[in-house]
């Protein structure tokens, strides 16, 4: 709120966050707006999904959580933007055509700069038993698209990874 008039408890009163006056004492002013200014986002987070609508949906609640999102709907795209700016988060499609989402999760993690950033499996249907075999060590979790409880559960699980210490960036990649 800005106002000519000084009367600071009528300020607060209407929902003012802090109170300064003219002349404007900058170092004051740099206080405030960093005191109440947004906070970053929880990092960049790689989607990889070869469906529009699981990518639309994924998306929102990316954004919703305050993370950036990039985007590939290949296992190739994904590695091109893997090899160029390693996000720090991947969500994985496990039923990609080729060699498919798991396929990919191996890559990621026999690569040593890649080995430590979370992966989240995304799944449209049930995961079998055999699938959840081969992820077992390669994800942080398992989530299936529709189900009951699973956005919250992905919700839950983007909030422990955005709270979680950054992992260390090598002096190439971004800063």
């Amino acid at each position: 709120m800005i106002t000519m008039v000084r009367e600071k408890a009528l300020g607060f009163s209407l929902g003012a966050s802090d109170y300064l006056t003219k002349p404007v004492e900058w170092p004051r002013l740099k206080a405030a707006l960093d005191r109440f200014g947004r906070e970053s986002a929880p990092g960049r987070a790689l989607m990889i999904a070869r469906d529009e609508s699981t990518r639309a949906d994924l998306r929102e609640i990316l954004v919703r959580e305050g993370w950036i999102v990039d985007e590939a709907a290949s296992a190739d795209a994904a590695l091109g933007i893997m090899e160029g700016d390693p996000p720090d988060l991947v969500l994985a499609d496990v039923e990609m055509p080729g060699s498919g989402g798991i396929g990919l999760m191996r890559r990621l993690r026999k690569n040593p700069d890649w080995a430590g950033i979370p992966v989240i499996a995304v799944s449209a249907g049930e995961t079998s038993e055999d699938q959840r075999a081969r992820l077992e060590g390669e994800v942080r979790q398992i989530v299936q698209t529709g189900e009951s409880g699973s956005e919250d559960e992905l919700v839950a699980e983007l909030r422990r990874i955005a709270a979680a210490p950054q992992r260390p960036r090598r002096p190439q990649e971004r800063g």
